[in-house]
C-alpha cells in the first residue's frame, strides 16, 4: 500500500469513522527515492547541438554542468559568479538555503561569450 493510501485510511478512521484504534498500528511505508537520470556525454552533446541560440545553450550548459535547478539559474546575477574560485553562489535555493556549487571551465567560457 502506498504512503498516501495509508494516510488516507488513517484520516478516515481517525476523523470520519471516529475509530482511530483500528489504524493505530498501521505503519506508513517509507517512500523510495529514485536516482536521477544521468545523460551520457553523447546525449548532452546532441542536446546542446540542437539549440541554435547561444544564450539558451549557455543556460543549458550551466544547468547541466553545475547541477542547478532551472529556478536557480533564472535567479542568478552576475555577482553570484566567482570566476577565480569557479563557483556559483545559489541564493535561496531549495529549502530557502544559500549554497555554492561548481562552475565548470566550459560553462564559464560560455558565460563569458554571451
Amino acid at each position: 500500500m502506498s504512503y498516501h493510501a495509508v494516510s488516507a485510511l488513517k484520516f478516515l478512521y481517525r476523523w470520519v469513522v471516529k475509530r482511530p484504534e483500528v489504524v493505530a498500528s498501521l505503519p506508513r511505508p517509507k517512500e523510495g527515492h529514485s536516482l536521477p537520470t544521468v545523460l551520457s556525454r553523447r546525449e548532452v552533446a546532441r542536446l546542446l547541438a540542437a539549440v541554435d541560440n547561444q544564450k539558451d545553450r549557455t543556460f543549458l550548459m550551466v544547468v547541466y554542468a553545475s547541477g542547478l535547478r532551472v529556478s536557480e539559474v533564472v535567479r542568478l546575477r552576475v555577482s553570484d559568479i566567482d570566476e577565480d574560485r569557479r563557483q556559483i553562489r545559489v541564493r535561496q535555493g531549495k529549502g530557502k538555503k544559500d549554497r555554492y556549487t561548481v562552475l565548470s571551465e566550459v560553462a564559464l567560457k560560455a558565460i563569458r561569450e554571451v
